[in-house]
C-alpha cells in the first residue's frame, strides 16, 4: 500500500544529464503556480497544488484540515484550519463537503474475490487444522477443501470428533489477506452430513480471536448447506484483513462435516482521494545525485510527494539513546533472560560481545509473551525502530514482533498504526543486518515494549528507538484519506493544539458578576472565550476543573481591572479576562475587525456576515459536523470560520421502526411448536407452552393457553424466533378457559445464545406510558399495588422505568393488550416473565417486528 518518495534539491533544467532510466519510477518537477510572482507586492501568493492554481491573500496561513471519515450516507467534510500565525498566505476559507464519488463507507472489494487456495492447493496441508477429527486419516481437516472427492484412504471433507458447539476448522492464509467471501459444501460420503449454520472468527496471531460481526452488533451467523454437494456461498458484508480464519459450526445435519473455500485478495483499493496527474511526470525515470530525503508514502501518493517537496520538511527521527547510552541500563528491562551474559541492557543496537557479555538480549523461554521493555525517562515521540539479531556464533534473531506502549506501566496499548488490528513488524533474517521500520502513526509515550512473535533459534535481539522530545514543534503537513482511516503523513499529533493565548490565573475565580454558567467540552479554553465574546456585557470568564469530558464555563460582566477585590482563590479553576484583538480598532474604517480567539489574532474583512450552518445528522460513530456559511452580504462582522465537530454526547442514535410491526409467527404457526418452551407446565397435555399462541382456542384435548406449574416469580415462557429478528411489539391474552386466569404484569428478557440473558429496559431513565384505560376502578386498583404507580390523569397510567421495564398485562381472559417497545430489540430468543397474575400464571401471546429495520 505504499511507495517511495525522494525529494531532490535540483531538477532537469539545471542538471539535464541527471535524469536517468529506472523502471517503475516517475521523475516529477515541481510546477509552482507562484513562480511568476502573479500577486501584488503587498500580498502573498499561495500555490494550490491540488487544483494547479494559486491565491493572492493577506498575512495569515490557513490550510485544509483533515477530511472526516466517511459517514452513512457517504459524505465527508473538511474545514479550513489556521495552524500558525505567520506572514504566509491563505490557502482556503470556509468548509468543504464531498459526496460519495470521493468517499466509500466500506472497503471497495470490487475485483477482490479470487479463491485463496483451498481448492487448488495453494494453501498447504499444514496450514489447515481443526479442533478435532473423527476417524483418524479418513476425514482430516486437510480434506476439507471445496470439491474434494473421496478415495480409498480418505473421505471428501473434514468431520469433527464430537457434535458440539466449539468445534472448528482453521485456515492459515500464510500472510495477511483480505477475505471477502466463503463457500461451503457437506461431506462427500454416503451419509447425509453437512453444516447448516456457522460463524467465523479471525486473528493475526492465533491468540486473540475476534468473532466476525460484519455490519451488525452481534456475531454474524451464516446459512450453510442443505445437502452434501451443493455449494453455498456467502459474501462478507464487511471484508476482513486477516491471516487466520476459523469456521465454527452452530447447527448441522447428523454430524459436523464440511468442505470449504475462502475468497479475497492480497490487497484492495481503500477509496479516498483520487490521484490526478497535475504534473508532467516522466515515467520510468528518476533524477539522481541530488537526494535530500527518501521516505515511504501511501500509494499512489503523487500529491503527497509534491506537497512534501513544497513544504518545509521538519524531522523527528533522532536516536533516543539505546546505542549511545543516553538510555541507562536500569531503564532497560525484560520479561526474562537466559543468563547474565544476555541481560536486557545488552540489547542495544550494534552491541558487540565482550568477555562476560553477549551482544544482545535473549529471553529465557521461546514463547509468545516474552518482551523487552524500554523506559525513555520522559514522554517522547517514537517515530522509528531498528533491530538486529544476537551478535554471537549461534543463529538467533527475531523474525516478527509487535509493539506496545504506555505512560504508566499499568495500562498497555498495542501499536496499531493505521490499521484496525495490532501491527506486526517484519524483523531480521540474520544476526547483524539492521532492519528499520518507520511507525506510520508516531506514538507519544514513555515506555515501549517489543514483543517477539516469531524467531530463529532463540528469542534474541538488539534495538534502537528513534524520535524526538515530546515538546518538539511539529508541522501539520498533510492528511490522506484512505477508506475509513485517516493516515498521518506528518510527524506529530496533528490537529490544533489547545494553546493558552490568555494570561489566565490558575486556582482563581472572579466572583459577584456572573451572567451565565454552562458546561463545555474539555479543555474548552477557546470555547469559553468565544462564548464570552458573543455574549453582550461579558468581559471575563471562569473555567472550572475538568470532570470527565466536560468542565464549567462561567461568564462575568466585569473583570479584575474594575473590581480587583473580586478575584478570589478556588482550587482547580482558572480566571481569564477577554483579550480582544479588535479593541484597538486595527482595521481601516471601511472594514470590520473579526477577532479570532482560536489563534489569538484578528481579521479585517469587508461586510460579509458569516454564521454557523446547521449540524449534519448524527452518523456512526456518533459525530456531527457543521460548517461556516455566508448567508448574505452585510456590514456585519464575521462570526465564524472553518468547521466544527461535536462528539457523541451531542448525538443520539435511534432505530427507525416504522413499518416493522408484522406478526412474527405465534398465531399463524410460522413459529413451530418446538420453538416454544417454558420454565414449567401445569399439565403437559392441556396447557403446554405450544398452546400459548394468541387467539388459541380450547378443544377436548388442550386448553387455549400456557399455564405454569407453580405461581411464583421466575416462571417464564420462551420463544425461539429461529434467526435474529427485530421485536417491536408484544400482545397478550389470558387463558381461554372457564377459570379467570391471566397475567397482570410481566417483564421481558432476551438473548442471542440462550446463555447470557438481558432484561428489557427500554429507554432506561425515561418515564413511559405503559397502559391506557377508561376504567377508573382498574387504575385505582393498580395504583394501590406496592406504590409503584402514580396517576397523571384519569385516563393514563404511567410507571417509572429507571431499571427493568414492567409491562401492564390483562384484566380478563380474552381482551388483547398490546405494548410497543420504546426501544426495539434485535434478538433471537425472547422470554416473557410474569410478575403479577390473576389466580394462576397463564397466557397467550404474539410478538411483532420484522427481519430488518
Amino acid at each position: 500500500m505504499a511507495r517511495t518518495c525522494e525529494l531532490n534539491d535540483a531538477d532537469h533544467v539545471s542538471d539535464p544529464d541527471h535524469v536517468v532510466s529506472k523502471k517503475g519510477f516517475e521523475y516529477c518537477p515541481i510546477k509552482n503556480p507562484c513562480s511568476s510572482s502573479p500577486c501584488p507586492s503587498n500580498q502573498w501568493c499561495a500555490p494550490d497544488f491540488y487544483r494547479d492554481t494559486f491565491k493572492c491573500n493577506y498575512g495569515r496561513l490557513t490550510q485544509w484540515g483533515p477530511w472526516s471519515t466517511c459517514r452513512c450516507p457517504l459524505v465527508r467534510y473538511r474545514g479550513c484550519i489556521t495552524p500558525m500565525n505567520t506572514s504566509a498566505p491563505l490557502l482556503c476559507e470556509g468548509s468543504k463537503m464531498e459526496e460519495e464519488k470521493k468517499c466509500k463507507s466500506v472497503t471497495d472489494i470490487s475485483g477482490c474475490s479470487g479463491p485463496l487456495g483451498m481448492q487448488d492447493g495453494k494453501i498447504q496441508d499444514n496450514q489447515i487444522s481443526a479442533s478435532s477429527t473423527y476417524s483418524g486419516p479418513h476425514c482430516y481437516p486437510r480434506y476439507g477443501r471445496l470439491y474434494k472427492t473421496p478415495k480409498s484412504t480418505w473421505d471428501g471433507g473434514w468431520c469433527a470428533k464430537h457434535n458440539r458447539i466449539g468445534e472448528y476448522m482453521q485456515i492459515d492464509l500464510g500472510t495477511m489477506k483480505w477475505v471477502t467471501k466463503i463457500a461451503t459444501q457437506g461431506r462427500n460420503a454416503k451419509t447425509n452430513q453437512w453444516v447448516k449454520e456457522y460463524t467465523l472468527s479471525f486473528t493475526n496471531n492465533t491468540i486473540t480471536w475476534q468473532d466476525y460481526r460484519g455490519d451488525e452488533n452481534c456475531t454474524k451467523r451464516f446459512i450453510g448447506n442443505t445437502d452434501r454437494n451443493t455449494v453455498v456461498t456467502n459474501e462478507l458484508p464487511v471484508p476482513v484483513k486477516t491471516r487466520y480464519v476459523r469456521i465454527l459450526p452452530q447447527a448441522w445435519s447428523r454430524h459436523i462435516s464440511m468442505r470449504m473455500e475462502l475468497y479475497g485478495c492480497a490487497s484492495v483499493c481503500d477509496g479516498g482521494c483520487k490521484v490526478l496527474d497535475y504534473l508532467d511526470c516522466r515515467k520510468n525515470k528518476i533524477f539522481t545525485g541530488h537526494l535530500i530525503r527518501s521516505f515511504r508514502i501511501l500509494a499512489p501518493g503523487l500529491e503527497d510527494c509534491q506537497h512534501k517537496c513544497y513544504l518545509e520538511d521538519k524531522c523527528c527521527s533522532g536516536p533516543l539513546g539505546m546505542q549511545d547510552g543516553t538510555i541507562q541500563d536500569n531503564q532497560i528491562s525484560a520479561s526474562s533472560r537466559l543468563h547474565s551474559r544476555c541481560d536486557p541492557s545488552n540489547g542495544r543496537l550494534y552491541k558487540t560481545p565482550r568477555l562476560y557479555l553477549d551482544g544482545g538480549w535473549c529471553a529465557k523461554y521461546n514463547r509468545i509473551g516474552e518482551y523487552m521493555q524500554i523506559d525513555l525517562g520522559t514522554m517522547k515521540w517514537v517515530t522509528k525502530i531498528a533491530t538486529q539479531g544476537r551478535n554471537t556464533a549461534s543463529k538467533q534473531w527475531v523474525k516478527e514482533y509487535t509493539l506496545s506502549f504506555t505512560n504508566d506501566t499499568i495500562t498497555w496499548q498495542d501499536y496499531r498504526g493505521d490499521e484496525n488490528c495490532t501491527k506486526r513488524f517484519i524483523g531480521n533474517t540474520d544476526i547483524n543486518t539492521v532492519v528499520t521500520h518507520e511507525l506510520p502513526v508516531p506514538v507519544k509515550t514513555r515506555y515501549v515494549s517489543i514483543l517477539p512473535q516469531a524467531w530463529k533459534g532463540r528469542i534474541a535481539m538488539r534495538v534502537e528507538l528513534y524520535g524526538c522530545a515530546s515538546d518538539y514543534k511539529m508541522e501539520w503537513i498533510l492528511l490522506l484519506f484512505t477508506g475509513l482511516t485517516l493516515i498521518k503523513l506528518a510527524r506529530g499529533d496533528g490537529g490544533c493544539k489547545v494553546l493558552d493565548y490568555l494570561d489566565c490565573r490558575k486556582n482563581k475565580i472572579f466572583t459577584g458578576h456572573l451572567i451565565r454558567s454552562f458546561r463545555i467540552l474539555a479543555p474548552g479554553l477557546e470555547d469559553c472565550q468565544h462564548k464570552c465574546y458573543l455574549k453582550d456585557k461579558c468581559v471575563s470568564y471562569n473555567l472550572g476543573p475538568v470532570e470527565g469530558m466536560a468542565r464549567t464555563c462561567e461568564l462575568n460582566d466585569a473583570d479584575h481591572v474594575s473590581n480587583p477585590d473580586h478575584v478570589v482563590s478556588k482550587k482547580g479553576f482558572e480566571y481569564c479576562p477577554i483579550k480582544n484583538h479588535c479593541s484597538s480598532n486595527p482595521c481601516p474604517s471601511n472594514q470590520w475587525c473579526a477577532p479570532d480567539f482560536y489563534w489569538g489574532t484578528f481579521k479585517c474583512s469587508y461586510g460579509r456576515l458569516t454564521q454557523w450552518g446547521p449540524w449534519s445528522p448524527c452518523r456512526c460513530p456518533l459525530v456531527r459536523y457543521r460548517g461556516c456559511i455566508t448567508p448574505m452580504n452585510t456590514s456585519a462582522p464575521l462570526l465564524c470560520e472553518g468547521s466544527k465537530m461535536e462528539e457523541e454526547k451531542k448525538c443520539k442514535t435511534f432505530t427507525d421502526i416504522s413499518g416493522c410491526s408484522d406478526p412474527l409467527g405465534m398465531q399463524d404457526g410460522k413459529i413451530q411448536d418446538n420453538q416454544i418452551s417454558a420454565s414449567s407446565t401445569y399439565h403437559v397435555g392441556y396447557c403446554s407452552p405450544s398452546h400459548g399462541r394468541l387467539y388459541e382456542t380450547p378443544n377436548f384435548i388442550w386448553d387455549g393457553g400456557w399455564c405454569a406449574k407453580q405461581n411464583r416469580i421466575g416462571e417464564y415462557m420462551q420463544i425461539d424466533l429461529g434467526t435474529m429478528k427485530w421485536v417491536t411489539k408484544i400482545a397478550t391474552q389470558g387463558r381461554n378457559t372457564v377459570s379467570n386466569q391471566w397475567m397482570k404484569e410481566y417483564t421481558l428478557s432476551f438473548t442471542n445464545d440462550t446463555i447470557t440473558w438481558q432484561d428489557y429496559r427500554g429507554d432506561k431513565n425515561c418515564t413511559k406510558l405503559i397502559a391506557k384505560t377508561f376504567l377508573n376502578y382498574v387504575i385505582i386498583k393498580l395504583c394501590a399495588q406496592r406504590g409503584a404507580y402514580h396517576l397523571c390523569n384519569p385516563t393514563q397510567l404511567q410507571t417509572h422505568v429507571g431499571k427493568i421495564t414492567r409491562f401492564i398485562g390483562n384484566t380478563d381472559i380474552n381482551t388483547v393488550v398490546t405494548h410497543e417497545l420504546p426501544v426495539p430489540v434485535k434478538t433471537r430468543y425472547v422470554r416473557i416473565l410474569p410478575i403479577a397474575w390473576s389466580r394462576h400464571i397463564s397466557m397467550r401471546m404474539e410478538l411483532y417486528g420484522c427481519t430488518s429495520v
